[in-house]
């Protein structure tokens, strides 16, 4: 990867100034595919698939995706007076992406499953590529802020409009979605074998999207212990021949109980327009919407040693994009997804030399509606218990002063892996026995770091025990294996 990212600023006048931005980004990679259920989550009689198990080809036959990204832009303010502001914010971005050979598993071509255990060990494939695609987009917000007192409480008005626009082509000059024609036999894998592609199966394709929206917002303080959020935009959207307008108000609310804690609610609704996320047939998904009800706590206490929040939440989601299981780089919709929960985190310092955080979330989160996906269903990927401990000590003195050490604890709950039934015995009806969910794990990672004057040296050791675990997964055929054990040093300066 190379990267850079320069701006500079331009002090025009005492109220006004300007500072430009750019970005280059240039990546060269082979890109990774997930792997079978068989052998990983689920039993295979051909025994567990090795931790450096690949579905893609290798040498000449390797996935190489390359993508080559450039950004301009700027932010521009003026300050009327000390109560009236104006902010312009643009940014003009172009992308060029190519892949070729990438590969994704396509079920068993010697599929036998006895007593919930695979038989078969020669994994069909899907061959992606060659694929060139070329994205730009516009985006540009202006926004008016304003200060001032009415009916005795102190007022910041925003208000603003922004602008969007997006286009992206695409082509691919001819995969292979046969999964006979380039198939991959676990017990004698040949990763040198020539790639058969059908370019008769290419196809071209492009959108065209823009979205405006106008937005207003007031924040009021109310006395010295209460504040109020009210607000809303409307949005116009259009993608193609598909066009999209929405409403979305949002309001909120805080009162501090004591110094250092404030109770907080807030209700607000969402639209989200889908630009680029494609179904298989080429149609661009409709815009996602939700609504979220939350509330809690948040606190900083004894002297700052102490700060976290509690809160609770309902969050639900119409049209979520969703992978498609059929095909793995194209999306489907959930008709409505709803999520509730708890989560807590805090920081303590119980002296200047030490640091410990925790981080919990419950969540209850399912699929409320649909056509397509099971109803009841729990969401795929989302954990009902997680939790992350981690503490640090930095040495304050002696001849080791400024050495620190961390120890990082992650623990996810067992979770769902899917909510689309699948046909496992090749008789064209979905079976139940398809569902199947991603076992719990425990990561330990572990650092050291040295800090000596603007410099700073990293050393960090991840998944210490090299604990085998799977994150995520969509189907039968889609398992993300969890990183093995590696490490990391890294040496940054602050300028």
């Amino acid at each position: 990867r190379l990267y850079i990212a320069p701006s500079i600023t331009w002090n025009i006048a005492p109220d006004t100034k300007l500072t430009l931005l750019g970005r280059y980004q240039r990546d060269n990679d082979n890109p990774w595919s997930p792997v079978t259920a068989w052998g990983t989550v689920l039993s295979n009689a051909n025994g567990t698939l090795p931790v450096n198990f690949s579905i893609n080809s290798s040498g000449s036959q390797r996935a190489v995706e390359k993508q080559d990204q450039k950004q301009i832009g700027y932010i521009f303010d003026h300050a009327f007076s000390d109560t009236l502001s104006f902010s312009q914010s643009l940014r003009y971005g172009h992308r060029e992406t190519t892949w070729n050979n990438w590969i994704f598993a396509a079920g068993f071509l010697d599929n036998n499953i006895v007593n919930g255990v695979q038989q078969g060990h020669v994994e069909g494939r899907y061959v992606y590529g060659p694929f060139f695609q070329h994205d730009e987009d516009f985006q540009v917000d202006n926004r008016l802020s304003a200060k001032f007192d009415f009916l005795g409480a102190g007022h910041t008005l925003l208000a603003g409009v922004d602008y969007r626009q997006s286009q992206e082509n695409h082509v691919d000059q001819g995969g292979n979605f046969d999964p006979a024609a380039n198939p991959l036999d676990f017990l004698n894998p040949d990763y040198s074998a020539v790639l058969v592609h059908d370019p008769a199966s290419g196809y071209s394709d492009g959108t065209k999207a823009n979205q405006t929206g106008v937005y207003l917002q007031d924040h009021v303080n109310i006395g010295p212990r209460l504040t109020l959020t009210a607000g809303g935009r409307y949005d116009w959207a259009e993608s193609g021949s598909q066009s999209d307008s929405k409403f979305s108000p949002r309001i909120g609310a805080t009162f501090m109980v004591l110094p250092g804690a404030s109770l907080y609610a807030s209700w607000s609704k969402s639209f989200v327009p889908q630009t680029g996320y494609l179904t298989v047939s080429g149609d661009t998904l409709p815009p996602e919407t939700g609504r979220n009800v939350e509330g809690g706590v948040k606190f900083n206490l004894l002297d700052n040693t102490l700060s976290g929040m509690v809160s609770v939440f309902d969050l639900v989601r119409q049209n979520v994009a969703t992978t498609d299981p059929a095909n793995p780089l194209f999306y489907v919709v959930t008709g409505e997804q709803q999520s509730r929960g708890v989560e807590v985190e805090g920081t303590w310092h119980p002296a200047p030399e030490w640091t410990f955080s925790l981080a919990y979330a419950n969540l209850d989160a399912k699929v409320t509606r649909d056509s397509l996906f099971t109803v009841g269903a729990e969401l795929p990927n989302v954990p009902r218990n997680s939790v992350n401990l981690f503490g640090e000590y930095v040495v304050p003195s002696g001849v080791l002063a400024h050495l620190g050490v961390n120890l990082d604890v992650l623990y996810n709950d067992s979770k769902n892996a899917t909510t689309y039934p699948e046909d496992i015995d090749g008789d064209g009806v979905p079976d139940q026995g398809s569902f199947f969910r991603l076992p719990g794990y425990t990561l330990v990672n572990a650092g050291l770091s040295y800090n000596f004057g603007t410099w700073m040296l990293r050393a960090n050791l991840n998944n210490v025990f090299d604990k085998r675990y799977y994150p995520d997964a969509c189907c039968l055929d889609r398992v993300t294996p969890g990183a093995p054990r590696s490490w990391r040093l890294s040496l940054t300066k602050v300028f």
